[in-house]
């Protein structure tokens, strides 16, 4: 576990995850799509597990489907990043030493375990969350950017 495998045309570049929002706002946005095509396209971007779940409760019904295809297209190309039994200690002691001073949602605990998970492989994390991402890097050692165009927070 642990272990990343990028294909031999990519190796020299850094590897990235897309946080949920960058997908959605990749949805939601023809010349944001066309940017982060463009992206993903020029870059070793991995799928995250923890975004995966986000982005399948986040879509209704009918659109599940396209999400899975392409989302399985991006996997083929650059593989997943699922956190490991160390990246779910470390959210939770995160977790604990940010309490009561930080949310309690949900997506936050998501967002640890994905902060956690990038920070173990050394995977830049795109996200336009930056505020709550900013929190989380003074206790995980993480790398994150905001994505070529503002997003969403």
């Amino acid at each position: 576990m642990g272990h990343l495998t990028l294909p031999a045309s990519k190796t020299e570049s850094r590897a990235f995850v897309l946080d949920t929002n960058v997908y959605i706002d990749i949805e939601e946005g023809a010349k944001f799509e066309a940017a982060g095509r463009t992206f993903v396209a020029q870059n070793v971007v991995l799928v995250s597990s923890v975004v995966v779940a986000e982005l399948l409760l986040a879509v209704d019904a009918r659109a599940r489907n396209h999400l899975l295809r392409n989302l399985r297209l991006q996997i083929n190309v650059a593989g997943a990043l699922t956190p490991d039994a160390d990246d779910w200690q470390t959210a939770a002691s995160t977790w604990t030493r940010m309490t009561p001073r930080t949310s309690q949602r949900r997506s936050f605990w998501n967002d640890l375990l994905l902060a956690a998970s990038c920070a173990r492989t050394g995977i830049t994390l795109i996200t336009s969350n930056t505020a709550d991402f900013a929190r989380i890097a003074k206790h995980i050692p993480l790398r994150h950017e905001r994505p070529w165009h503002g997003g969403s927070d």
